[in-house]
């Protein structure tokens, strides 16, 4: 109970976080249900999440994310780790190679928009 506790204070801490690196995602791939759910499981990658978790944290209903996950899971880009109790847990697979190449990609977009963020600062001390 109380490592359950823990995590899930970890997760809220890093729910603001979360939420910024994700806009960089969508903002860019769009604003769709698939794309949310892969953006949440990558920021929180080391952790693995109840479906009920996924859906509150991306954003997307319960149904949609019983249409999401199962594809998603076929590829290979998102996996079960564990069951606890009836709940089946799951997480971004990164050794798939189309995980791997997705979570590249948000890496990538992370970068551009903290370096042009970097340059809309120095550019305003400058002024």
């Amino acid at each position: 109970m109380i490592i359950c506790e823990c995590t899930m204070t970890v997760r809220k801490a890093n729910e603001k976080r979360m939420a910024k690196e994700e806009d960089v995602f969508t903002e860019v791939l769009g604003d769709y249900p698939a794309i949310r759910v892969l953006g949440y499981l990558i920021v929180g990658k080391y952790f693995d999440y109840s479906i009920s978790d996924i859906a509150e944290g991306a954003n997307v209903g319960w149904t949609t994310i019983h249409g999401i996950l199962p594809r998603l899971e076929k590829l290979g880009i998102v996996k079960q780790t564990r069951t606890v109790g009836m709940a089946k847990l799951y997480k971004i697979n990164p050794s798939s190679p189309y995980a791997a190449q997705i979570i590249i990609l948000f890496e990538n977009l992370l970068k551009a928009s903290v370096g042009e963020v970097i340059a809309r600062q120095k550019k305003k001390m400058r002024a």
